[in-house]
């Protein structure tokens, strides 16, 4: 029998949905009941304040429809990344509650190690009354968590098997689960199959709990076409009969070759349930497998008729007020909503402004793939408390965030306040703060670990501090997507590994969680004794009201001409394509223009979403500028409106020719900024005059023009003598020409 780590007199419960024939085994008497329904939630995340009560009366109302035992198993998360009223009481609130409900076994979770395998195997273990099950989670080669449990009404025996997600190495904290390994989980259901049946283990039915599951929600009656999900309903071991899965937060109900495979969702938003009757030879047939709803329905009247709802509806009353007290100090202020990236499901523009859709409830965006402004500032509230004088340690020259830390968003809702539990429900885990070395070359791997080979989520933004930006060719190789880094102004040579920059973090993301093993590469790793949330708090106390920053740390620039040596004339122009400069954090302004401003003279061009690229962007044109002196230009991208972006594009200018002695004299299809060609004094439509003065008297030469062709960029009025750009992302080598600017892009890497 499987390690026990459940209280004594654990409650009796109700559990998942799923459905193939089943052959009754010797355990099943005669007298008992013929009808079995399983009830199954999965991450729940201490929603002890949102839908506990709802979630408690559905499930008393559907046990109460059915005939003969049932059961209530869980597939992971049920604590960690949870509400305030739950966390700021370490969770023990939700874990009375699942008591109360008489949950019996659930699998683990990776939220269940977010205080490590000694807090999980101690304190939770021994105030759960149900089974915490992890076949597949091993220390010392030994299993570290009970494989299975066996489940008993009325005689009749329901075995679980329980498994995690092997990804949750690099989804907890390294420190809390040093030593600890990972299996397959799938290879591990099956190993636990035939470990029960050497062991002449006795069963009634057979349940697997896997805390993994599918990237997409599924409308009933769907087909598989998940890799991972055809790998559960395909490799799994064909004794067990129903399979429940969790993570990834879908929901979805399909049946494969007979069994069932299910999902509910997340919250407790919907109680999975499915029934399963004998026949008169004794076999198992499932009924149709169902999402209850539960959202509501702790309104009606009839709840208090059900003994466990009222206990548990106690314990969640208890937990809200504890939580109210706790929770409801002011400490700052918000101008505008700060909030994670909101994809194009959840959002759109709406007077030129990134707007919720209308209908849409979700509380956050959460697009982990996009920058936000809420994980930028973020990361720049740690390099702000490691900076201050009260701490005697190591100052960071920088400071990262982890892309899914942010938990929830700081809304402005009537008067931007900010309380205790707004701040804490934003970054709810109590990381510890640490500090890494990492070398130029380490930082340059840091982002290129953004990009990565898991199919459900290919790239993760990071966040960073407001004095670190980069450039990114998105079409390169991976691995060779960084092209530049600048940190406070000054480039970072991307191959060297001798001199260190500090970077501050959290615990989790610095021990090289979330697959940014980069860091654990560093030197000097620090835990400063900060806790994260206590940081965060502080900074929003000491720097309110916040407001918004909508300012983008990284831009994709790309080259896109065949031949960058031969590009570089107005009629032949480098052509450079420039993406991420919009924020789709809610309240970021619409991004209409691109600029590249180089040596005082602008080039610029529309931003718009582009229907090939499936995303926005803005092609510049650039051409040489006649007037500059032989040199290394930092160019800079800039967005209208103005956000704060400011991208550093380096540049070489290389001149065979003298400049001319007067830019403001001769030349040909001076200032033309259309395809069209140029007026007979060489201005061409949408152009400065080319009559050698400014068309405005108090206008620079390097102010740009206002109006310009939707592809070709505005440039200031300067005389046109042929030149040629290149970039050394394609070129090794300056090209020369004779009598002309010479523009080239370069590169440290």
């Amino acid at each position: 029998m499987a390690l026990s780590l459940r209280r004594a007199g654990a409650l009796l419960a109700a559990a998942f949905v799923t459905a193939p024939l089943v052959a009754a085994s010797p355990a099943f008497a005669e007298e008992q009941q013929d009808t079995l329904t399983l009830f199954n939630i999965n991450d729940f995340h201490g929603r002890i304040n949102a839908s506990a009560k709802d979630l408690a009366c559905t499930l008393e109302e559907e046990r109460a429809k059915v005939d003969g035992p049932s059961f209530f198993l869980s597939a992971g998360d049920n604590v960690g990344a949870s509400e305030f009223e739950s966390f700021i009481q370490q969770d023990e609130p939700t874990i009375d509650y699942l008591n109360a409900l008489g949950l019996e076994a659930s699998a683990v979770g990776n939220h269940e190690f977010d205080q490590g395998l000694d807090d999980l195997t101690g304190r939770i273990a021994k105030n759960s009354h149900f089974e915490i099950l992890g076949a597949n989670v091993y220390k010392d080669g030994k299993r570290a968590l009970p494989a299975y449990s066996i489940e008993e009404h009325d005689g009749f025996k329901v075995a679980v098997i329980g498994v995690v997600t092997e990804q949750t190495r690099d989804l907890v904290s390294p420190a809390g689960i040093e030593g600890v390994e990972f299996t397959d989980a799938v290879d591990e259901v099956n190993k636990v199959v035939k470990e029960m049946e050497a062991e002449g283990v006795e069963y009634d039915f057979l349940v697997a709990e896997y805390h993994a599951g599918g990237a997409k929600s599924a409308e009933p009656g769907s087909t598989i076409d998940d890799a991972l999900l055809a790998r559960l309903a395909e490799d799994t071991s064909p004794k067990v009969n129903a399979i429940f899965t969790g993570h990834t937060h879908k929901s979805y109900l399909y049946v494969h070759n007979g069994r069932s495979i299910i999902q509910t969702g997340e919250y407790g938003q919907n109680l999975g349930a499915v029934s399963f009757t004998k026949d008169a030879e004794g076999n198992w047939s499932a009924g149709e497998p169902t999402l209850v709803p539960t959202k509501g329905k702790s309104e009606g009247e009839g709840c208090a008729n059900y003994p466990r709802y009222v206990e548990a509806a106690k314990i969640a009353d208890a937990a809200i007020a504890k939580g109210d007290e706790l929770g409801s100090k002011k400490i700052g202020e918000v101008t505008g909503d700060v909030t994670t990236a909101w994809d194009g499901s959840k959002a759109e523009y709406k007077n030129d402004t990134w707007s919720r859709k209308a209908g849409d409830e979700s509380k956050k965006g959460d697009d982990r793939s996009s920058s936000s402004a809420i994980s930028n500032i973020a990361a720049e509230s740690q390099v702000w408390a490691l900076n201050r004088d009260s701490y005697p340690g190591k100052k960071p020259d920088l400071g990262v965030m982890g892309p899914g830390s942010m938990r929830a968003e700081l809304y402005y809702n009537e008067d931007g306040t900010v309380s205790v539990k707004n701040a804490n429900d934003v970054m709810p885990f109590a990381n510890n703060v640490h500090t890494v070395d990492l070398t130029g070359a380490q930082l340059k791997t840091m982002l290129e670990q953004q990009w990565r080979d898991n199919a459900d989520r290919p790239y993760l933004q990071l966040g960073l501090s407001k004095n670190v930006s980069y450039t990114f060719d998105p079409s390169a190789e991976k691995g060779e997507h960084i092209t530049g880094i600048w940190l406070n102004g000054k480039q970072i040579d991307l191959t060297d590994t001798e001199k260190l920059y500090t970077v501050v973090g959290q615990s989790f993301l610095l021990d090289g969680g979330d697959e940014f093993s980069v860091f654990k590469e560093g030197k000097n790793h620090v835990d400063t004794g900060l806790l994260d949330r206590d940081t965060w708090m502080d900074y929003i106390a000491k720097n309110s009201p916040l407001t918004p920053d909508y300012s983008q740390r990284g831009a994709g620039i790309e080259f896109l001409n065949e031949d960058p040596a031969s590009a570089g004339t107005k009629d032949n122009p480098l052509r450079v394509r420039i993406t991420k400069l919009h924020s789709t954090s809610l309240g970021a302004p619409k991004i209409t223009k691109a600029i590249v401003t180089i040596g005082g003279h602008t080039y610029e061009a529309d931003y718009a979403f582009d229907e090939t690229l499936g995303e926005w962007a803005a092609t510049v044109d650039l051409f040489p500028h006649e007037c500059l002196e032989a040199g290394e230009y930092d160019a800079t991208v800039t967005a209208v409106p103005e956000t704060g972006t400011a991208i550093t594009l380096p540049l070489k200018v290389t001149r065979t020719g003298d400049v001319p002695a007067n830019c403001s004299e001769g030349g040909t299809d001076e200032g033309g900024t259309d395809e069209g060609g140029s007026t007979e004094d060489g201005s061409g439509e949408g152009s400065d005059r080319g009559d050698g003065e400014d068309s405005d008297a108090g206008t620079p030469e390097s102010q740009p023009s206002t109006e310009h062709d939707a592809r070709t960029p505005s440039v200031s009025s300067l005389p046109r003598t042929g030149a040629e750009v290149t970039s050394l992302v394609a070129l090794s080598a300056v090209v020369m020409i004779a009598g002309a600017s010479v523009l080239v892009h370069r590169r440290r890497a």
